[in-house]
């Protein structure tokens, strides 16, 4: 089919040309990606942009292989659709010159056309292409699908100003339709219909608005909203059981129990006894009476006993029989149970009935009668099915048990949103009858902690949300852990929230008291073995906990390094446990020792494990912090050095290689404050903590901190003549010194280092503390010994399998070949780091190996390509939160556009460059971003001042080889006056780098101001 005359290109929903009623769909796959990419852009389009964005980690040929492979697949369907004369392909250039919806969207909301743009579709962006294969531009995709969206949307409120209320009515439907949730399109909806005089349906379409938000959302209308729906209801919202907002929209209903109510009629189904037990508080009967309103439309008949305070089964069968109308009396004259449950069960006979026992732990002291009577009923009476709740397993031979635990939890970073939660919902409906104005949009995080603090219980919930007749939110928070610490007389079966649990607490035996306290150590899920190693849980103890509700099964893990089943408290219980073994400081002192020779003996298992897979041994220890935090905390609180020295270097290690910096740092000093170096046994511990704590401020940009922590660090480490302490000491000082640019006193220090490991037999840790002298030397200009050295470690390294050292050197030795112009070489060693960081995760070294490919492609003159590895190392740096790393990326963008046409979009890279490097203490980086505004001075013409910065970085004594020359290059190459020269040299007579560093900044804000 061929397209006709002044074919146009529809990119909104799903795209296809269309001309008159000719129409031909873009297929799902490259061709027409590139047809809707050219379109999009609607300009010209480097062929490099092209090959990066499509396949970002092929070698420049192969990318451009690619492309032209893909080019020529595409020419037939320009041919079938009419469209060659359209495409212009140059040698280093392409272009699709066609008309588009997207092009009419830009032009008509750049021009202020407010009712044309909003007239363009609401639908998607490109929908319906899958960009399979093409991850980078499925997510450019994304980008521009918000971008545009936003576009219409704007378009459609300006439009809206001043219309008719039909139209704003329109118009406010149409953004409605792509997002249902859009309150401040909803109130101009309501607006419109109120001047309309159709009040009641503005009434009504709010109230669907809100039942739908806390049908799918877990929360209603906002506060304003609803305050602003009242005033436009036919009331004026001065009365009357329909206004929205009226009382606080809360209801009784049961909430989150759906898929235990199936279960339980499930199990009815199957075995017709079932015994639903749970902790106190965890809604049994609420669960039990939303059970008799569900069944009530598949039996009979019900009957609901509450609490049973009958003393004997004798006396139970008594309150059925009267709760059923049946005269035992009448029915026989014998006294005894089993002629009484008899006469029971012929007055049921074949009827279908459905019995509840809500709370039958009185009779559990001889379970045996209980077990004979519903025995007795259940073969007599076949449509009877009975329901019994209790705190304690009864261990019913014929009966399904149902485990009630809490409601779902908010998870940080899940699907849901955390007032979506169960938990939440609760809390937050109760919260509002009591504080009918509560919004809980204004404290999301303070509700996810208070559901996760009581479990999700749904009577603590209801407790926690009854303190907020006189506290806030975070107050309720802070409160219940307190509630729960307080040790005191007995709380009895009263409405506290330990009352809650002290039932179920005094009807453990010594044994189960005493591991569920000690279980309440652990800050994580823990397997059979690790229980019975620290909380001395026997099995059997331990399944007795779980069959009480008190500890929890886990469903097994989607991957993981094992497929143990694991377990955890919940986690009101888990605090209530540790009041209770806080009553006996020798017993918890105990059971928090063998915690932390748990996690000690962990801890090393995976550092044993990461040398030779990363990425698992990464997987253990995030599963492990929760209980590192715990054992890190008891430690230093303790004066347990030994501990703190073992864990310190594989803790740092996590930290540094996941980029959580800041979080590690406060972990390390936290142990810092509390050891001595006055006492010997804390010198090791000192030393290891000194060494992890300042790698960690370097990577944070902190310098002035990290060097007397690291040379203070190195001497506690002499002074208990610990070697592999010693060689961390030095390694990490030769990283401050690099930072300082001394790179002199770095190279000795990594010879020390390099000593010592030969000294001790360590070739292993030798070669990699070659690869690290590569570094320095490579700043010194002796290039070659750097890369025999390097070389060597990175054979040593893939080798033995250490991946992470492997990427490091290879991001490294691909830097050198990159300033020796051997582009192919290097960028094969690039990529393989790149894929090493993927596999692995090592985000600390990705950010540097982005750079080093963004810094390629410069030198290659591949500047799209390298535009495009930049942004993406900076996103990476900034996500990271490695200064130094977003530091250098801001450098390259600024040089690569700096030999754009659009040069002046360097000037903002360049001057961020400069205020971090400036205020980190970075001088490499300083000196460099000094460069890059020198260069943009002398595009602008500005010589002098272009002069006097060259001078100035030239001349300054710690400059690196690389950047001394790279700066001598570019004034060479501005050809310079010897006026200006001379100019340049007289002022810099009087001015130091941090007054320079001050200048250019000022200036810089000037400029882009």
């Amino acid at each position: 089919m061929t397209i006709g005359a002044a074919p146009s290109l529809v990119l909104l929903g799903s795209p296809h040309l269309q001309a008159g009623h000719t129409r031909a769909d873009l297929p799902d796959k490259l061709p027409g990606y590139l047809v809707a990419y050219l379109a999009t852009r609607g300009d010209w389009v480097l062929r490099e942009e092209l090959a990066v964005l499509l396949w970002p980690q092929a070698s420049e040929a192969q990318a451009q292989n690619n492309l032209r492979v893909n080019l020529a697949r595409l020419r037939p369907h320009l041919a079938e659709w009419g469209l060659q004369e359209r495409f212009v392909a140059e040698r280093r250039r392409l272009r699709l010159d066609l008309p588009s919806d997207v092009a009419d969207l830009r032009a008509a909301h750049a021009a202020a056309e407010w009712a044309r743009a909003a007239a363009s579709s609401a639908a998607p962006f490109l929908d319906g292409l899958s960009f399979r294969a093409f991850t980078v531009m499925g997510e450019w995709v994304r980008t521009e699908r918000e971008t545009l969206r936003h576009l219409w949307r704007d378009a459609l409120l300006h439009a809206a100003q001043g219309a008719p209320p039909q139209t704003r009515l329109d118009l406010a439907a149409r953004v409605l339709q792509t997002d249902p949730f859009d309150e401040e399109l909803l109130r101009l909806q309501l607006d419109a219909l109120a001047e309309l005089g159709r009040g009641a349906e503005a009434l009504r379409v709010y109230q669907e608005f809100d039942g739908r938000a806390r049908s799918e959302l877990g929360i209603g209308a906002s506060p304003a909203l609803a305050a602003h729906a009242r005033r436009l209801s036919p009331d004026g919202g001065q009365g009357g059981d329909g206004a929205p907002g009226a009382g606080s929209g809360v209801d009784d209903a049961l909430i989150g129990r759906e898929a235990e109510l199936d279960l339980l009629e499930q199990q009815l189904q199957q075995t017709r006894l079932v015994v639903v037990v749970g902790l106190g508080g965890s809604g049994k009967t609420r669960l039990a009476r939303a059970a008799i309103s569900r069944l009530s439309r598949t039996v009979q008949s019900s009957l609901w006993l509450a609490s049973v305070d009958a003393g004997s089964v004798d006396d139970l069968v008594h309150r059925i029989a009267d709760g059923l109308h049946c005269t035992l009396a009448a029915a026989t004259d014998a006294t005894d149970a089993t002629d009484a449950a008899a006469a029971l069960a012929a007055h049921i006979g074949q009827r279908s009935l459905l019995l509840l026992i809500d709370g039958v732990e009185p009779l559990l002291a001889n379970v045996e009668p209980l077990q004979r009577l519903l025995d007795h009923l259940l073969d007599a009476c076949p449509g009877l099915g009975v329901v019994l709740t209790s705190r304690e397993p009864m261990g019913l031979p014929r009966a399904a048990l149902l485990r009630l635990s809490g409601l779902a939890l908010p998870v940080p970073d899940g699907v849901r949103p955390a007032l979506a939660t169960d938990a939440v919902r609760l809390f937050v409906r109760e919260a509002q009858r009591i504080r009918p104005g509560f919004d809980p949009r204004s404290a999301v995080a303070e509700l996810a902690a208070i559901a996760r603090s009581t479990g999700g219980l749904p009577l603590a919930l209801r407790i926690a949300a009854g303190w907020m007749r006189f506290l806030s939110c975070a107050d309720v928070a802070a409160a219940i852990p307190r509630e729960l610490a307080k040790q005191g007389p007995d709380d009895g079966d009263g409405a506290g929230l330990r009352a809650m649990l002290s039932y179920t607490w005094r009807h453990l035996t010594a044994a189960e008291q005493d591991a569920l306290a000690q279980l309440s150590v652990f800050g994580a899920p823990f397997s059979a073995q690790a229980a019975g190693d620290v909380a001395h849980a026997a099995l059997p103890v331990l399944g007795s906990l779980v069959d009480r509700c008190l500890v929890l099964p886990l469903p097994p893990p989607a991957s993981g390094d094992d497929d143990r089943q694991r377990f955890e408290l919940q986690a009101l219980v888990r605090q209530f446990a540790a009041g209770e073994l806080a009553r006996d400081w020798t017993r918890q002192q105990a059971a928090q020792a063998r915690h932390a020779d748990h996690v000690r003996h962990a801890l090393a298992r995976a550092d044993i494990l990461r040398r030779r897979e990363p990425g698992a041994a990464l997987a253990v220890i995030g599963r492990l912090l929760p209980e590192c935090r715990l054992a890190w905390t008891w430690a230093a609180d303790n004066a347990q050095p030994a501990f703190l020295a073992a864990t310190a270097p594989v803790l740092a290690s996590c930290f540094e290689v996941e980029g959580r910096y800041s979080e590690g740092v406060s972990w390390l000093a936290q142990a810092q404050r509390s050891l001595d170096p006055e006492r010997r046994a804390d010198l090791a511990a000192l030393a290891a903590i000194g060494v992890a704590h300042g790698r960690l401020l370097l990577r944070l940009g902190d310098p002035a901190s990290a060097g007397p922590l690291l040379r203070q660090a190195l001497d506690h480490a002499r002074a208990v003549d610990h070697h592999g302490q010693m060689i961390d000491g030095l390694v990490a000082l030769g990283m401050f010194e690099s930072r300082r640019g001394a790179n002199e006193v770095e190279i000795d220090c990594l010879r020390q280092a390099r000593a010592i490991a030969l000294d001790d037999g360590d070739p292993e840790r030798a070669a990699d503390i070659a690869g690290r002298i590569a570094v320095p030397l490579v700043r010194i200009g002796d290039l070659a010994e750097a890369e025999s050295m390097w070389r060597e470690s990175l054979a040593a390294e893939r080798a033995g399998g250490r991946w992470q050292a492997a990427a490091h050197t290879a991001c490294n030795l691909g830097r050198l070949l990159l300033e020796a112009r051997r582009f192919d070489d290097a960028q094969a060693l690039l990529e393989e780091a790149l894929r090493l960081c993927g596999e692995y995760g090592f985000a600390s070294v990705r950010s540097v190996v982005l750079i080093n490919l963004a810094m390629l492609h410069m030198e290659a003159g591949r500047a799209s390509a390298a535009l495009s590895w930049g942004e993406l190392a900076l996103t990476e740096a900034l996500r990271s939160g490695e200064q130094r790393a977003g530091t250098a990326a801001r450098l390259v963008l600024a040089e690569v556009l700096l030999a754009t046409p659009e040069f002046d979009r360097a000037l903002p890279y360049a001057r961020d460059a400069l205020h971090y490097a400036h205020v980190s203490g970075d001088l490499q980086n300083v000196l460099g971003a000094l460069d890059v505004i020198a260069q943009w001075c002398a595009r602008c013409g500005d010589m002098a001042r272009a002069a006097l910065l060259w001078h100035v970085v030239i001349d300054r004594p710690g400059a690196s080889r690389g950047i001394h020359d790279a700066t001598e290059a570019h004034r060479r190459a501005a050809a310079l006056s010897p006026e200006v020269l001379a100019a340049a040299r007289a002022a810099a007579v009087d001015i130091d780098v941090t007054t320079l560093v001050e200048q250019a900044l000022a200036d810089c804000k000037r400029l882009l101001d």
